[in-house]
């Protein structure tokens, strides 16, 4: 009787000792917090789909991910019944997260398919090899990552020959650029005011209809370069191109990404306008540089996340379109010896009417677009885009 009170004190003595060494809870904030309040609507994939999928691809897969599980924390975190924490494990069981994070070799039907099954289970992120699709694709969850964390995390495990990845473009900022920006605010807040605030573009469906095209990034840079506008400009230009028959006006968000704060996984900022087709005294491309150049300030401010959280339910629904683009790579990428060939973002509960990703993989422009207005849907039917599920 004594050995078996012994045994329980100790068991209840270990688990404790358990809970504190290998388990830490982390509180989210700000737009990490807002998004992990969505529940299943904050997870989304990001797909690569390979040329073949082999024995060989698919040991190197397992091999490079269990190499690179210790070295990223994001690997560790899962669920916890708090609504507004997540928790970290310790334990360096790497076998057992492997498992944990690829579902125990699950291979999913579609991307849907796969948020559900990694919402259901204790994981914020997963990472699956699809055999049968020959893809590659990270579902996680949004609060606890942003679009450059995946891509700097999906780079360690696909890689391009020479091992250089590409430099993400990072918006760095300080007290005196924040104060600068606050007066610039000030001389122009009545111009701003004039930012038209009814959106033409409404969500009204429950999930988003998602397509992906791809453009060859000579197509961009030929716009580029006949209106002598940046890069940003002439993606949007192009978009532009196919649904400025639909809406003479459009009130459009860019995303950036701003310098990684250590207590927050999200750090995006932005950059707003308004656009009307029938009053473009220059270019389309250079009218949006200029809107660019005019607003650039905004963007400092809006990567405070204590100054931005006071305005964003405020503005929140005055948004038609957001965009957002980032680099993955100069250079052709492969896993071991599998070569990508392309990429998308599947994203169905965006909260923007219209959501425009682009990403810009050696000669090409990777285009994920989702929409959740019905009737820009029906518009879109005549340019037969393939559709993301």
């Amino acid at each position: 009787m004594i050995i078996i009170y012994l045994f329980g004190i100790f068991v209840f003595i270990f688990c404790i000792y358990y809970h504190y060494t290998y388990t830490s809870y982390i509180e989210l904030f700000y737009d990490d917090l807002t998004h992990f309040q969505r529940g299943i609507k904050a997870y989304l994939c990001v797909s690569l789909n390979l040329d073949h999928v082999d024995q060989h691809t698919i040991e190197f897969f397992e091999n490079k991910l269990k190499k690179v599980i210790p070295n990223n924390d994001v690997f560790y975190f899962e669920k916890t019944h708090y609504n507004n924490k997540i928790k970290r494990i310790s334990n360096l069981n790497i076998k057992q997260r492997y498992k944990d994070l690829t579902l125990n070799g699950y291979q999913e039907i579609n991307n849907l398919d796969l948020i559900h099954k990694t919402y259901d289970s204790k994981q914020l992120i997963s990472i699956v090899l699809n055999k049968k699709n020959k893809t590659i694709t990270c579902c996680f969850n949004h609060g606890i990552m942003d679009g450059v964390g995946i891509i700097k995390l999906i780079s360690k495990i696909i890689e391009t020959k020479n091992k250089k990845t590409r430099k993400i473009p990072i918006f760095k900022f300080n007290i005196i650029i924040l104060i600068y920006s606050f007066i610039k605010l000030i001389l122009n807040y009545n111009r701003l005011k004039n930012i038209k605030h009814t959106p033409v573009l409404y969500n009204n469906s429950e999930n988003s209809t998602i397509y992906s095209l791809n453009v060859d990034i000579c197509d961009i840079n030929n716009i580029k370069n006949l209106n002598n506008c940046s890069f940003n400009a002439a993606i949007q230009a192009y978009i532009f191109n196919y649904i400025k028959d639909y809406s003479k006006k459009y009130n459009i968000v860019t995303l950036i990404a701003g310098e990684k704060k250590k207590n927050y996984f999200n750090s995006v900022g932005s950059i707003p306008y308004s656009i009307n087709f029938d009053k473009l005294n220059d270019s389309l491309a250079n009218t949006i540089d200029l809107n660019f150049y005019k607003n650039d300030f905004l963007a400092p401010i809006s990567l405070n996340k204590r100054i931005i959280s006071l305005f964003k339910k405020k503005y929140s629904n005055n948004v038609d379109i957001l965009f957002s683009g980032l680099p993955f790579s100069k250079n052709d990428l492969y896993l071991n010896n599998s070569l990508v060939n392309y990429h998308k973002v599947f994203i169905p509960y965006h909260l923007a009417p219209m959501y425009v990703f682009s990403c810009k993989m050696k000669d090409k422009i990777f285009f994920s677009i989702g929409v959740r207005d019905k009737n820009l849907n029906k518009f879109l039917e005549k340019y037969k885009w393939h559709i993301i599920n």
